[in-house]
């Protein structure tokens, strides 16, 4: 049974950020940690790595939008990251549910399922993206020698125009080997 913690900005849950309630969890015996995060203030950027449990499909890391806290399809409610790299994991089935993020930076991901080991069974679902960022979501299998799949699922990246760089909604779908297949499922 996942270890549900509650991210309350305003000071009334288990933690404040993803990135104290991240330092605290990535030492457990179990990756079925849970993230159930609440409007109120910033939920600040994370970086998953390190994790002292592996994640499989069954045990993963989950950060989502506690139920009555997402953003309904507006850039101003709900449960939010603002972030100049919002979401960044190395973590093998991890998910992203129900938040809104506005990215901070043209240079940077938004959310990054791309990293240097594989990055199988990552979802990004029900997101609101806007803001500033060169990529709104990233996933790739590089350096693994298995077979990886990627989930994408309803949600809403904004691109406003204004930017001086080419905003990319999802890029990067993408393996580094040719001995494996890489499938993303796009909803």
């Amino acid at each position: 049974m996942a270890t549900i913690s509650t991210i309350k900005p305003d000071g009334t849950g288990d933690y404040t950020s993803l990135a104290t309630w991240e330092d605290a969890v990535d030492g457990s015996s179990s990756a079925d940690q849970h993230a159930e995060c609440y409007s109120g203030g910033d939920l600040g950027g994370v970086t998953l790595n390190g994790w002292s449990a592996t994640p499989t499909s069954e045990l993963y890391p989950r950060i989502y939008a506690a139920a009555g806290n997402g953003h309904n399809g507006s850039i101003t409610s709900g449960a939010f990251i603002n972030a100049s790299f919002a979401i960044n994991t190395y973590l093998a089935f991890t998910r992203i549910e129900g938040l809104r993020i506005n990215n901070t930076d043209s240079s940077n991901i938004a959310v990054n399922f791309n990293n240097t080991t594989s990055s199988n069974g990552c979802r990004a679902e029900e997101l609101l993206i806007h803001g500033s960022f060169q990529t709104a979501i990233s996933m790739s299998n590089s350096g693994s020698s298995s077979d990886s799949s990627f989930f994408c699922i309803n949600n809403i990246i904004i691109i406003d125009g204004s930017l001086n760089v080419v905003p990319i909604g999802i890029y990067s779908i993408s393996s580094t080997s040719s001995t494996v297949t890489t499938t993303s499922f796009l909803y």
